[in-house]
Parts: structure tokens; sequence; C-alpha cells
């Protein structure tokens, strides 16, 4: 694979058959993409020349939490900077062999990468006669011992080559005129978001439980709202609680994959259990949120308003794990009318 500064090389030196460079600097919309869950992504275009540490300056890095001023002079208000899954399922609309892997390297992968780059402006780009080559890369939320993860997407034809990558590093303090920042917002098409996703190795049983709901909850509750946990350890005891202060990314317990992600204070629903079979990943956890909110009309945020937004986590037991439990994934909910 050529990477930029090559290609900006050989085009620099190459007398032959070029027909023009350009560097996309700013985009021609904001929205690059809708996604299946009704987010609106923002172009990488136009983001770039930034670092991991000024972006976190500004931006929460819990991958829900609306961003509120400017980066170096970007604004940022109402985006929300992606985390490295939420990344990673936008790309998967695009190219779906990335359910099972991160990077994703050949000319099988070509089409898919024209897919998305017939809607991602490049954030590099250079072209010849017979060939071309596109570059976008954005950096995500996440960081770990002083370097931030990012993704990037490249197509190359004459020759015909491609590549996907999620959870590529550079320092935390890099700056590149190549780089972006993966970011979102949401509307009210939005389903609810997950986030704060399960980390392997998981759980002492192996699994990475997850979370979702079937819709956002209603004001009145005219909206039936289902929040399920799946893929949780079978024959365990569990429960749902949930917070309205914010989202929260932290480490559960020393030597847990598990997070906590929602900002106290909490309140917990009623204790059930997973079902399912022990030492299997089969156990699930399921919470009807408005008849909750109705057999508990005094419990933590109650009564809720349109535009309330709610953050829920699944808690159970797990013997092998510090604190003897472990959690799934977190979810975002906001009420509407």
């Amino acid at each position: 694979m050529f990477s930029p500064s090559c290609a900006a090389r050989w085009v620099r030196s190459s007398s032959r058959a070029v027909v023009f460079v350009s560097l996309a600097t700013v985009a021609a919309a904001q929205v690059a993409h809708v996604d299946t869950k009704g987010r609106e992504w923002r172009q990488l275009a136009g983001t770039t020349s930034r670092s991991w540490t000024q972006i976190a300056a500004v931006c929460p890095t819990d991958g829900v939490t609306p961003a509120n001023g400017s980066v170096s002079g970007l604004p940022v208000t109402g985006w929300v900077w992606a985390t490295t899954d939420q990344v990673r399922e936008l790309l998967r609309e695009f190219e779906p062999a990335l359910a099972t892997q991160t990077t994703l390297v050949g000319p099988a992968y070509l089409l898919s990468a024209f897919g998305f780059f017939g809607s991602f402006i490049p954030t590099f780009e250079f072209y010849t006669t017979f060939g071309g080559y596109n570059f976008a890369n954005g950096w995500t939320a996440i960081s770990e011992n002083g370097y931030g993860e990012t993704a990037s997407v490249s197509a190359r034809w004459n020759p015909h080559d491609a590549l996907w990558d999620v959870g590529g590093i550079d320092g935390v303090d890099a700056m590149s005129q190549f780089r972006g920042v993966w970011m979102y917002r949401t509307t009210a098409a939005t389903e609810p978001i997950e986030y704060c996703h399960s980390q392997a190795p998981g759980t002492g049983g192996g699994c990475l439980p997850t979370i979702a709901a079937s819709a956002h909850p209603s004001e009145t509750a005219a909206t039936s709202c289902v929040i399920t946990a799946t893929n949780v350890d079978g024959a365990r005891s569990g429960l749902f609680f949930y917070g309205t202060n914010g989202a929260l990314v932290s480490p559960w317990c020393s030597g847990s994959s598990s997070r906590i992600c929602v900002r106290p204070p909490t309140a917990r629903t009623g204790l059930q259990s997973t079902g399912g079979t022990a030492g299997a990943c089969d156990g699930t956890l399921a919470l009807d949120w408005n008849q909750f909110q109705l057999a508990h009309p005094g419990s933590l945020g109650s009564p809720f308003s349109a535009g309330d937004v709610v953050h829920v986590q699944g808690w159970f037991r797990d013997p092998a794990a510090c604190k003897t439990s472990s959690l799934t994934s977190a979810l975002q909910l906001v009420h509407a009318p």
C-alpha cells in the first residue's frame, strides 16, 4: 500500500502522466453519511491537523456526550466524538467483513472502499491518467498509554488495492494534515445508542455482553421501550442500573475488562435471573422501562420529560471476576414527547 507521504513524494518526483493533486481541506457538506441507526457522520475532510490531545480538551471521550465549543478554530458543538467501536460499526455498513476483523487488505475490498469514498471526501488524494489513490484517516475517542486510536480507509487503482484499518495508533500529540476526527451527531431518528462496548477477554465465562432497546422511551409511555442485555453469562443473577447525570467510562475494578459507564448517582432496578446455561453465554436480562417507571413513580429522574437523557447498564454475578461481578456495555436513551 502507498502511504500518503510516499504517494505525495511520488507525484512530486514524477514527470509523466500526472493530471492533478488535490488535498481535501474543506468538506462540501458537514454530513457525509447517515447510518442505519440514524447517526449523522461528519466529513473527515475539514477536521484535519489537530492532535488527539487538542480534541480531548474539548470533546468528551465516552462516545455519547456532545461537545461544546471549538478545537483550534473547528466548531464541534453538538457533535459526539466517536469511539473505535462506533467507527467500526459505521465502516461495517460499507464493508461487512469488518464484523470479524479489524484490518482488511487487498483488491477484494476495493469496491466497498469506493462505496465509502462515494460518501466521505478523502483527507488525501491524487490522480494520474490511468490511476489514483484515495485515503481517509481520523482520530477516535479512545487512547491508551499516550497513544490515540485511529481508523482509516484507502483505495488505489492501477494497480488495484484497498485497506480498511480500525484501531491504528499514533502519539496523542501527533498532528497530520491527512488525519481528521471521527464525529457524529444524533437526530430525532437516531436509535438508542450503545456505547462503552464490552472488551476482550470478557467475563469469567469469556462472554462479551451487549445491551439494546427496542426504541427510545416516551414521556407519555406511548412507545414501548424494552431494554435487553444479551450474551450474558448463563444461570446468574443480575439487574439493570441507570443514571440521569451523564455517561462515564471508568474501570470497574483492577483486572476486569468491564467498565462502569453510568455517572453517579445511579438507581437499581429489580434483581432477576439471566436464565440460560451455567458456563455458557446464553443468558439475558430484560426490563420494560415504561412498566418500571409506572411501578416506581418516585424513582431517580421521575417524572421524565421529553428530551431527558438516561444512561443504562446491566450488572450480573460473575464469581471469577473482581468484585465477583461484571457489567454489560451501556445504553443512552432520550425521552420522546
